[in-house]
Parts: C-alpha cells; structure tokens; sequence
C-alpha cells in the first residue's frame, strides 16, 4: 500500500483507516481485516498494519512520531505473508523505518478475495481518518526501496502490479482507477478543489477523508 496522507489527528478512535480490505473490524480485534492505519493508541504518531491469520493475526507499527499531524507524508507499507516470520517494511517519505512486532501471526493466512476494500474509511463507516489524502495505490507484490522512493516523487508511475490506482484528483464519483483493473469506487468525501497538494513532481487535486 502506498499513499500520500496530511493528518489533523490520528482520526477516530485513534486508529483512523488509510487503507481497510474487510469487515470493518476495529483495530483492537481485526480478525477478519486487512488494516493500514493512522494509529495513536500503540505509540505517538505511528501507522500500523493488520494482517489477519486462521490462528493468531499480525499486527506491526512504525516507530513513534514517525508521522506527524499538519504535514504531507507519504507513506508505504510492503508485506509478504508467504511466511509467518516475515515483518513489513514500513516507509516514511520513501525511507524505510523502524518496524516493532505487536502480534505474531500464527496459521495460514486468510482468503481475502471476496474482501471490500475502503479508502479513509472502514466498510461501517466508523474509523475515519480525519484530514486529506492522495494518490492512494495496492500492489500484487512487494515494492524495492528504489520503487518506493519513485512513486514518492511520481505518483502512479510503476505500474508493474497495480491493482489499484486512486489519484483523487477531484470529487468526482465514482473513482477512477487508473491500474487498469477497474476498481472503482464511490467517494463521500469533497475534494478540496486543489488549494492544497503533496509536494511531488506532478501536483493534481486532492480529496478530504
């Protein structure tokens, strides 16, 4: 998962979604959840990821007051749950950070094909993230640190395993996904008209979540 986000504060709960695939879980007992999440609950300022097994789900976090409220970050997240002992990589403006294990998977890991998937958001509406976010993209396989650091400065710009690409460049409904899988999507949120932008090479709209 990549994505640019411009937090107020960590959003509802504390864990306010910037990516969820599932069934709107909360963070505390993600079972049946795939979480990105602004997170203030595990530390000060950090994103997490929840990834749900037939045993025990994982549950990792970047290092405190890795991501700050007020400013632009992008952020990424890549994981590979072929193997119960691998750790995500967490990334801070296209460096790759500090990574703490909360919970260590245990079992196979679930068939999320049939999964919703909700931008800023959970599937029941009560986890939002609260401040703006843009050039949201999912990836079918792991990104290189090089890849990441790219799509940093060119959002959309490695195609290779997209599955979805959200610029939000305007609130137009639905979404239109630029990976060429057609995961559109209906969007609640306005967009700003703009006036405010991630700092990248290649500025477009952005929309509030």
């Amino acid at each position: 998962y990549v994505a640019w986000i411009r937090k107020v504060d960590s959003g509802a709960g504390g864990n306010g979604r910037i990516i969820e695939k599932g069934t709107g879980n909360t963070a505390a007992s993600a079972t049946s959840s795939i979480l990105f999440f602004t997170d203030n609950l595990n530390t000060t300022n950090c994103i997490s990821l929840n990834f749900p097994f037939s045993t025990q789900r994982g549950f990792w976090r970047s290092g405190t007051n890795s991501v700050n409220n007020g400013f632009w970050v992008h952020v990424a997240v890549t994981y590979s749950c072929a193997n119960t002992a691998n750790n995500p990589i967490f990334y801070i403006n296209g460096i790759s950070g500090s990574t703490t294990e909360l919970l260590t998977p245990t079992g196979a890991r679930k068939d999320d094909s049939g999964w919703t998937m909700t931008i800023g958001n959970n599937e029941t509406l009560t986890a939002d993230s609260n401040g703006k976010m843009a050039y949201i993209q999912a990836y079918n396989r792991i990104l290189s640190p090089n890849e990441v650091l790219q799509l940093r400065r060119y959002p959309g710009s490695k195609l290779d395993g997209c599955v979805l690409n959200h610029p939000f460049f305007n609130s137009q409904s639905p979404a239109i996904d630029y990976s060429g899988f057609n995961n559109y999507g209906t969007v609640l949120g306005p967009s700003d008209g703009g006036r405010d932008q991630p700092p990248v090479n290649g500025f477009g709209p952005v929309g509030v979540f």
